[in-house]
């Protein structure tokens, strides 16, 4: 029962903050707000790059057992680490690619969206991970 007190908030309240996000972008903006947050290619790189590189640290043994506080404490570091990459390579991209100036802040909004999965996967997801 002691193991279950410590992973209900774990779990709570990382979703309960998804949800508040979730709900200020709806409010804000409605439904046409969630277009800028789909970016399959940051997601691909932040969630995917994240696990390969604990991988190369970790066996797959030990990152399918229980997870030691090192092992999420380098997969967040990686998972901030690989949002601003792909956030500097997609406005590498768009820097190279720019035909009209009105479209900059479109793309540079799209190229954030890595860094915003590196910091949701780091800090809301695996931190309170890492502290229980």
């Amino acid at each position: 029962m002691k193991q279950e007190a410590r992973i209900l908030p774990a779990v709570l309240g990382p979703l309960v903050l998804l949800i508040i996000m979730v709900a200020l972008v709806f409010l804000s903006a409605g439904i046409p707000g969630f277009r800028p947050f789909f970016n399959l290619e940051g997601m691909l790189l932040v969630g995917g790059g994240t696990f390969l590189l604990v991988w190369a640290s970790y066996s797959l043994r030990d990152i399918f057992s229980l997870p030691t506080s090192a092992m999420v404490a380098h997969a967040a570091d990686c998972a901030v680490s690989l949002g601003v990459i792909g956030t500097v390579l997609r406005l590498i991209v768009m820097f190279d690619d720019i035909t009209d100036v009105t479209e900059v802040p479109k793309h540079i909004a799209f190229a954030m969206t890595s860094l915003f999965y590196g910091l949701i996967l780091a800090e809301v997801i695996l931190s309170p991970i890492r502290h229980r």
